[in-house]
């Protein structure tokens, strides 16, 4: 039986994921998450940011000061940034966004999904 268009429209896409996954990019991606995940700095870290980040938003909320917090905040943020693993990791993950977005913008203007129907 052959296969329908939608069949092979979608067989395409798994052959591009695939091929994304094949990337040097995507295995460095994959590499450096392993090892950020296995860092306790890292961990650490972000932990921290989460906490003062729920701290900040319930403060916010009742209408409470925050400038000590934030200020704690971004010290955290900033000690984060300093480590060159997860500097590396947020770029090889920007690269891998902007991949997705060039894709998604490609289809967009193809099919250009944005325009009205006309009447």
């Amino acid at each position: 039986m052959a296969k329908s268009v939608n069949e092979q429209i979608l067989e395409k896409v798994d052959e591009l994921i695939t091929e994304i996954k094949k990337s040097d990019d995507f295995q460095n991606y994959k590499y450096l998450t392993e090892k950020l995940e296995r860092n306790q700095k890292i961990k650490t870290s972000v932990q921290h940011i989460k906490e003062f980040q729920k701290e900040l938003v319930k403060r916010e909320h009742l209408h409470q000061d925050t400038s000590e917090l934030l200020e704690k905040w971004h010290k955290e943020v900033e000690t984060l940034q300093q480590i060159p693993l997860y500097q590396d990791w947020i770029t090889t993950q920007e690269k891998l966004n902007q991949y997705c977005q060039e894709i998604k913008s490609r289809l967009e203007s193809y099919f250009d999904f944005n325009q009205e129907k006309e009447s």
